[in-house]
């Protein structure tokens, strides 16, 4: 070897061990790979600052692998995370990700071609959804007959929701992705087809919730208002009201007796306030006035949802919730029951409680 050849060696030997250094991106970028290779943080291996930002790395690219891969039994995997024996969890996550949701460190890596929506396999919905995102109306319509196709959901429908989310946070164009997002959550909720999947998405329906309730207010027409407070209410797992809430024009509501078991019709709105037995040929028979609960009695949803309206100076869907959430008297056996109870007593699915921790740790 001559002098030459000798010395662009030891130029090529410097070069590499200055890219292999501790610390340095190369360094970095080999120990990374081969922990997420070994299926193990290789956080101890660096240092703090470094180890912090490795490690929340790790964690968006453990997270995300697993959103789309379907595993034995059906369904989809669970959320993992890699945590090294001992390590602390200020070690492993930055500030800047550490508040984040792991449904939105995933959206960004979901494999759409790994799920189905009403038509077939769900490629087109990320394409759609940033088209949606700049209020393109054609990639709305699309997203709403492949997302909640006639109220039908799915894997890609509940997968689409954190992205939904964050376009719902824009104030100009947000309002369709909180009617598209709340509708799949009602969807969800009532059939109860994905609870598992419903239950890691907590955050982002938390998130859709907080927006929801912030944009009402009594700036609102009549129609969006309606729409938002029942977006709020499959937001917060309470899919019967979602499905039930209306503006009390004309509303009917068939409740079985507790105490006889006769079908009782319950109307509020602008045909009167009664329960009836309903005769198909001759109509409400036996109208009976119904007990409207006053502002104090109310309890749960039927008063927070008579606060806002109030609050928000909606008097007509005031007065209504005091009639749905009051009492009435069954015209046949003349026993006395409340409205809303037995209703959701008869029609209303188990309601999810968002307020526990639903994040599946395998370390």
């Amino acid at each position: 070897m001559n002098r030459a050849d000798s010395s662009g060696v030891r130029a090529c030997r410097r070069i590499i061990s200055n890219l292999l250094a501790p610390g340095s991106l190369m360094s970095v970028a080999f120990t990374a790979g081969a922990g997420l290779l070994l299926g193990r943080s290789t956080a101890p291996l660096l240092s703090k600052p470094v180890a912090g930002l490795l490690g929340a790395a790790q964690t968006s690219v453990l997270d995300s692998a697993t959103i789309g891969c379907p595993r034995a039994g059906g369904g989809v995997g669970g959320i993992h995370r890699a945590v090294s024996p001992g390590a602390s969890g200020s070690d492993l996550v930055s500030p800047c990700v550490s508040g984040r949701s792991a449904a939105c460190l995933n959206r960004r890596m979901i494999d759409w071609s790994t799920f189905h929506d009403a038509y077939g396999p769900a490629d087109a919905i990320p394409v759609l959804l940033e088209r949606a995102a700049d209020r393109d109306q054609e990639a709305i319509d699309g997203l709403w007959g492949r997302l909640c196709h006639q109220g039908t959901v799915s894997a890609a429908s509940i997968a689409a929701l954190p992205r939904l989310a964050d376009i719902a946070k824009t104030a100009v164009f947000g309002d369709w992705a909180l009617d598209l997002a709340g509708a799949i959550a009602g969807g969800l909720l009532q059939s109860h087809v994905a609870d598992e999947e419903v239950a890691r998405y907590a955050p982002a329906l938390a998130q859709l919730r907080d927006t929801a309730a912030a944009r009402l207010g009594p700036g609102r027409d009549g129609r969006t208002y309606l729409g938002l407070l029942k977006a709020m209410l499959a937001f917060d797992g309470q899919p019967l009201w979602f499905e039930t809430l209306d503006d009390f024009t004309d509303s009917f509501f068939t409740i079985t007796c507790p105490h006889c078991g006769a079908s009782v019709t319950i109307a509020v709105g602008d045909y009167g306030c009664y329960s009836s037995i309903r005769d198909w040929d001759l109509g409400d028979v036996h109208q009976v006035p119904l007990r409207p609960a006053t502002a104090h009695e109310l309890s749960g949803v039927g008063r927070m949802l008579h606060e806002l309206a109030v609050r928000d100076g909606r008097t007509r869907l005031a007065w209504g919730l005091t009639y749905l959430f009051g009492r009435a008297e069954c015209p046949g056996c003349k026993s006395v029951f409340g409205i809303a109870e037995e209703y959701e007593a008869v029609n209303a699915p188990i309601s999810w409680d968002f307020a526990r921790s639903y994040t599946k740790d395998t370390s």
